[in-house]
């Protein structure tokens, strides 16, 4: 996973690094958010587990999974047939995850992994 770009919407600013696979699919990806150069937030997105969040006020990871397979497809017949997964609505707070772990083994730049690493280590 590579930096792909950094984005300024006011005064908040995101840098986003990106793995892409076919057809320019999103397969994981890290954005940082800052706010006139303190960090707000890290969201890390695994297109195989769901969403990990974390707060730099709060000092937790909040985690949204994919639906299992099985629920999106009872839903309807044709949801059987062309399966579209959503997010669970519930937050999990938690220490550690599976999705940033992946996510940061993607990221060639040693130095912002072990940055984002740190980080996560004072919580």
């Amino acid at each position: 996973m590579n930096f792909q770009k950094k984005i300024s919407h006011g005064n908040i600013e995101r840098w986003i690094y990106e793995e892409k696979g076919e057809l320019d699919k999103i397969i994981s990806a890290v954005t940082i958010f800052w706010k006139q150069e303190k960090l707000l937030a890290i969201e890390f997105y695994s297109s195989l587990c769901g969403i990990a969040k974390w707060n730099s006020e709060s000092k937790k990871l909040s985690i949204k999974t994919w639906e299992e397979e099985e629920i999106a497809q009872s839903l309807s017949y044709l949801n059987y047939h062309y399966t579209g997964k959503m997010l669970n609505s519930s937050d999990y707070i938690v220490e550690n995850s599976i999705i940033v772990e992946d996510c940061l083994k993607k990221i060639q730049d040693p130095v912002i992994v072990k940055y984002i690493q740190e980080l996560m280590k004072k919580c």
